[in-house]
Formats: structure tokens, C-alpha cells, sequence
């Protein structure tokens, strides 16, 4: 990530060292973390949920960090889409699935340069 620069002009002038700075990302994380990751669904809430979902006609997207998918995916999606590929005729729901976080992948593989 980086470090903004009004940041890092505050760290030249006052010579702090590199090791005390965090970059915006960390930061952030750190910052925010504890209000977030604590975030409890109830399962049978959440199942009410992707049921009354699969009752409707709708374009689905379901957003999974890649650097979390266990956590992402809960196991009701893989019913809910079961449903859908069940019933073709009566169902016009189309799931997009988005991963989040493809920056923060490891970019020394092969598979992901870009090819022409």
C-alpha cells in the first residue's frame, strides 16, 4: 500500500524512523478491525435471507475476499445455488461471484500476468 504524503513530510521533518510509519492500508485495518471482525450473523437469520432471495427474480453478487474465501462463502450459498441450477425453467436468478482484495495477491506466479 502507501503512506500518504502528508504523512511521510511529517516523518522527514521531524526524523522519526521508517519503522514507526504504517502504511494507509494497515492502518486502516488496525484501526478499524476490532469493530468489524466481530460482526456476528445468526445462521438461521442469514439462511431466511438467501430463502427469500431465491424466491425472487434477481441478479445475485456475492463479493468474497480472496484472502479470506472459507470465511466469505458461507455454506448456504452452495443450497442456494443448487436450487437455482435445479430449477432452470423457474428461475431467473444469475449469481455474479466478485473477488475482493485480487491486489493484495502474491504477483510472482505465472498465472497472474497478464496475457494478450
Amino acid at each position: 500500500s502507501f503512506i500518504p504524503v502528508e504523512i511521510y513530510k511529517h516523518y522527514l521533518l521531524t526524523n522519526l524512523q521508517k519503522r514507526t510509519s504504517q502504511c494507509q492500508r494497515c492502518f486502516l485495518y488496525y484501526k478499524y478491525t476490532n469493530d468489524i471482525s466481530h460482526c456476528e450473523v445468526n445462521e438461521q437469520v442469514y439462511k431466511d435471507i438467501l430463502t427469500e432471495i431465491k424466491r425472487k427474480h434477481a441478479v445475485i453478487i456475492l463479493i468474497v475476499d480472496l484472502l479470506d474465501i472459507p470465511n466469505s462463502i458461507s455454506g448456504s450459498w452452495t443450497h442456494l445455488a443448487d436450487q437455482i441450477t435445479d430449477n432452470h425453467n423457474s428461475s431467473a436468478n444469475i449469481i455474479f461471484i466478485l473477488g475482493n482484495k485480487v491486489d493484495l495477491l502474491p504477483k510472482d506466479r505465472l498465472f497472474f500476468r497478464i496475457k494478450n
